[in-house]
């Protein structure tokens, strides 16, 4: 499993993963830093929506869910 993981990364204020986005391929592991969890709530909600969650410690998985149960990404993920 570990030889299919690859380095990718992301300056602060990217997107890591986009609320909504239906071709989920992949799942994350942060390796150092922070991701801040955003959630839209309605449709009429502006820019990322509401600060929900943050990963902050090495080895927390993400991006599972939409590989899981082939469902569109349930929240935004930004460095």
């Amino acid at each position: 499993v570990i030889g299919a993981f690859r380095q990718v990364d992301k300056n602060p204020g990217d997107i890591v993963i986009q609320q909504g986005d239906t071709d989920a391929k992949e799942l994350f592991m942060l390796e150092k830093g922070e991701l801040h969890v955003f959630k839209k709530f309605s449709q009429s909600e502006t820019g990322d929506g509401k600060r929900v969650f943050q990963y902050d410690s090495a080895g927390d998985v993400f991006g599972e869910l939409a590989l899981l149960y082939n469902c569109p990404r349930a929240a935004s993920i930004r460095a």
